[in-house]
């Protein structure tokens, strides 16, 4: 595994804000990390990056253990904070030389030039940093963590606040490094995640609440559910009387949401002859599939407190 986490804690005082997080991440795979406010997600990065050890438990980074006391792990491990800082009296190929010899690259030159075409930079090369759009800085900062080609990269919604053409850039970026480096993306912007992830891990209150493929955190959280239109117009109630036991909402397209009501191709072949024998025959009819939006306000509705638990 490129990215393991074991039994990972952190405990702030009585509080804990990260309690017994397992994680296992392949190499190649974008993983999708989410959570509300105060879930835990920037808590377990931090821990991720050596800049907080934690209470209890593990991480590996390419096979080696995260440990403060230790630089080895680091040389495996890009980084791209939220914020990301640049200094901008630097212009850009000089700033990406410095972080190379940071890293003590032996060939610099020309894992800059490869950070700079990746992350399509090249011809901003000559620019000074100062003058950069947000967009194209976010793109500095992508190029620095990527520099020293490590085999885990973790990015801290390295979205926020672009416009959707940048945010489009940011993501090609981000899919092509996904192909041969293991991503750990925070973000909360659940399109973003239903476009690049190939799996997602949840957190609630400290603790992790769903982890699998994006395919099947939806399914596990899903609800079977059906959407109908008929050729004229009906009243809810005798919706509802063709359907005990279900939550018929109205939709802004004038189709009906058919909470409840198996979205099986047998069920709505039934549900079809139903509507024909009371002489109410359909436009449409088609299951409706949970958004990865719904499937998460589901796990993480409430007013989660950080775990608490006795010294």
């Amino acid at each position: 595994m490129s990215l393991a986490i074991s039994h990972l804690s952190k405990r702030f005082g009585r509080q804990w804000a990260v309690h017994d997080l397992n994680l296992e991440v392949p190499n190649g795979v974008i993983l999708g990390l989410l959570g509300p406010n105060g879930a835990g997600k920037t808590t377990t990065m931090r821990m991720l990056t050596g800049y907080l050890p934690p209470t209890e438990g593990e991480a590996w980074v390419a096979g080696q253990r995260v440990d403060a006391d230790s630089v080895a792990w680091k040389s495996n491990l890009g980084y791209l904070s939220e914020r990301n800082p640049l200094p901008d009296d630097l212009y850009v190929r000089e700033y990406l030389a410095y972080t190379g010899r940071l890293y003590r690259l032996k060939e610099n030159r020309r894992c800059v030039d490869r950070a700079l075409s990746l992350t399509g930079l090249s011809h901003m090369a000559s620019r000074k940093i100062a003058v950069l759009s947000k967009g194209y800085r976010q793109r500095v900062g992508l190029a620095a963590a990527l520099i020293h080609s490590p085999k885990v990269l973790i990015l801290d919604e390295p979205t926020n606040g672009l416009d959707p053409n940048q945010i489009a850039e940011i993501r090609e970026v981000i899919r092509t490094v996904g192909s041969e480096t293991t991503v750990l993306l925070s973000t909360h912007i659940m399109q973003e995640v239903e476009a690049l992830c190939d799996s997602v891990a949840i957190i609630h209150s400290g603790a992790l609440v769903a982890q699998g493929t994006t395919a099947e955190v939806l399914a596990s959280g899903s609800e079977e559910a059906v959407v109908v239109g008929f050729a004229t117009p009906v009243d809810k109630s005798r919706i509802e009387a063709l359907v005990p036991g279900c939550r018929v909402l109205a939709q802004p397209s004038g189709e009906w949401l058919l909470q409840g009501y198996g979205g099986t191709p047998d069920s709505r072949a039934l549900l079809v002859r139903i509507c024909s024998e009371r002489q109410l025959p359909l436009s449409s009819i088609y299951a409706r599939h949970s958004r990865l939006e719904e499937v998460f306000h589901a796990l993480t509705a409430g007013n989660g407190q950080p775990v608490q638990k006795n010294s």
